[in-house]
């Protein structure tokens, strides 16, 4: 059975018809039953009468027909003058009750149309000021080559116009747990593959030694400028 009594259609039950023809409600039951065939043939399986339940004054669960109008007046065809006379008074009612739908005025029209293609222009601003960081994104995702801290800075502060040096970088990669207080990468850091953590010679003199600086990686070039913007509330580079 199909569960209509919820629908915001509008509907006549069969106890309903029943009520206003004077009828047994089993009766009316039977002649849908009886009619329901030829309905179906004129306007085909899916427009089947629907058969739900409700519950009547004992609690007990029982059977009724929901019904469109087209559906109820070629029931009630076969009903005298008076009883379709009722039954179309009835579903008059009904579609007074239905809400009406307002058209919008020529102005509300052009309002909308305006609107929209405000919104389309402040999309491609949005994208005209994004796409020094796409590119920067698609460069970084396939770069095997490792850039310094300060030249990470660099790339925040020109292509997503937020202004941060070397050291202001550094205190956020320790404050958000990459680096330590030497500003050296965690091992978690260097395993997601944010970080290349290999010596530098330092040739100075007679003297040679091995530095260790923290180098980003592409991916944790990418990584890094999408969280810091996010972290200061920019959603800009979708990755």
């Amino acid at each position: 059975m199909v569960d209509l009594a919820k629908s915001d259609r509008k509907t006549m039950s069969s106890r309903e018809v029943a009520e206003l023809t004077g009828k047994r409600h089993a009766d009316v039951m039977r002649d849908l039953r009886t009619c329901e065939q030829s309905y179906l043939e004129v306007f085909g399986n899916e427009r089947r009468f629907a058969l739900v339940n409700y519950t009547d004054a004992k609690g007990e669960q029982r059977p009724e027909y929901m019904l469109n109008k087209s559906q109820t007046l070629f029931l009630v065809s076969g009903y005298d003058a008076v009883l379709r006379a009722k039954i179309q008074k009835r579903w008059e009612e009904l579609e007074a009750q239905m809400p009406k739908v307002a058209l919008p005025t020529r102005r509300e029209l052009a309002l909308m149309v305006i609107e929209a293609e405000d919104k389309i222009k402040r999309l491609e601003v949005e994208k005209e000021k994004d796409a020094p960081l796409v590119r920067f994104a698609e460069t970084a995702k396939k770069s095997d080559t490792s850039i310094l801290v300060r030249q990470l800075a660099k790339i925040i502060s020109n292509a997503a116009g937020v202004t941060v040096g070397q050291n202001r970088l550094f205190y956020w990669l320790r404050l958000k747990g990459y680096l330590n207080r030497k500003n050296e990468p965690y091992q978690k850091s260097i395993d997601m593959g944010l970080f290349d953590w290999n010596p530098i010679n330092i040739v100075g003199g007679v003297y040679s030694f091995e530095k260790f600086t923290p180098r980003i990686t592409g991916k944790g070039q990418v990584y890094f400028v999408d969280k810091y913007l996010k972290d200061h509330g920019i959603n800009r580079l979708d990755l």
